[in-house]
């Protein structure tokens, strides 16, 4: 098990020096989620975040979980979504009980407009959606029922996550800007990173983990990196309909419907290659309008309440980057998940967490 943290130097922000086992940048759900697992294994975290925590795509996402049945014949990513349905439940339990915080974690099903084989979805027969859900557009081409579909709800979990790194004793610190880093090399040609210069001051770990999403690729260019990983701005808007009867997710693929027990829904999302620019706009919120009205012709006659967007961590394949770094012997990513962030957040952070979970590794 490796040490605990020390902290050397003055309190002025500017002088602080903080050693730590292990530095983690970013701070969405898989920075936190990372970050609560190590110190779980008694390894010391400091958490680096440039604005606040959890406020990026993490926040601004629909919390949707959909479900995958194991079997071996699914793809390797398909797999990992069949394994992280299982550990959603159980953690949610232990951060409730560790913190307060009930991140609203439910079961609560979901109708889909397309077919998945590897799901346990079955088809609706549109008589008896009429009966079952006459809130909805029964005009639609086939529907299914997915049951075992879930969601949770994202700026509570994130909350959840926040205070319960905090309880555990993860050194968070947000609105922290790294102005550079240093390396050293070994006779290998095998290079370390040896410390970060912060606005806060100088941290020092023997790990490091780069978890900044959109932002990952514009982080790693100056270390040598060339990651096509690009952000992908999604729009949201936001219903309050009282005593709503909508009460399972509506998957309709790339736009989506998500209830949440106060009588909110939340309609997502758009797909735009804009860059870093977070502006919600009204070709968007009009898009988004007519897809929910669509759905749930009684949306016609109420007014959204609010709109935000985020920005997606796009990756060329689509499949996230996980794991350590060539090159470097104690730099590892978990970034590029796109729309699955959320989801694999805690299956991406255990794998991490194992990893690195080894004197060795994390020696300082």
């Amino acid at each position: 098990m490796c040490g605990e943290q020390v902290f050397f130097g003055g309190l002025s922000t500017g002088n602080k020096f903080m050693h730590t086992d292990v530095v983690i940048i970013g701070g969405g759900v898989i920075g936190l989620t990372t970050a609560y697992l190590l110190r779980q294994q008694g390894v010391s975290v400091t958490l680096v975040e440039r604005n606040k925590i959890g406020q990026e795509a993490s926040w601004a996402g629909a919390g949707m979980l959909p479900s995958f049945l194991p079997d071996p014949e699914l793809k390797p990513i398909k797999q990992l979504f069949a394994q992280a349905q299982h550990s959603w439940p159980e953690f949610s339990r232990e951060l409730l009980e560790l913190t307060g915080v009930d991140n609203e974690y439910q079961q609560c099903g979901a109708i889909t407009l397309f077919s998945e084989t590897a799901s346990d979805q079955h088809p609706i027969n549109l008589s008896t959606a009429r009966i079952r859900f006459p809130w909805l557009n029964t005009s639609l081409p086939e529907i299914y029922h997915h049951k075992t579909y879930a969601q949770v709800r994202n700026p509570r979990h994130l909350l959840a996550l926040k205070n319960g790194c905090l309880l555990k004793g993860v050194n968070i610190q947000e609105e922290c800007q790294i102005q550079h880093a240093s390396f050293d090399h070994d006779k290998f040609n095998h290079s370390n990173v040896m410390h970060l210069e912060t606005s806060h001051g100088r941290i020092r770990g023997g790990q490091y983990v780069v978890t900044a999403g959109a932002w990952t690729a514009e982080f790693l260019k100056p270390w040598g990196y060339q990651l096509d990983i690009k952000p992908i701005r999604g729009q949201i808007l936001l219903y309050h309909w009282e005593n709503s009867p909508v009460n399972l997710v509506l998957d309709a693929g790339k736009k989506y419907i998500v209830p949440r027990k106060d009588g909110h829904l939340l309609i997502g999302s758009t797909e735009e290659d804009v860059g870093f620019i977070k502006e919600n706009t009204a070709t968007g919120i009009e898009e988004l309008q007519l897809f929910a009205e669509e759905l749930i012709p009684h949306l016609k006659t109420l007014r959204p309440v609010n709109a935000w967007s985020g920005l997606r961590p796009q990756l060329s394949g689509k499949i996230p980057l996980v794991g350590k770094l060539p090159h470097h012997q104690n730099l590892w990513i978990a970034a590029g998940h796109y729309r699955w962030g959320l989801q694999l957040s805690y299956e991406t952070a255990k794998f991490i967490a194992q990893e690195m979970n080894s004197p060795e590794k994390c020696s300082l």
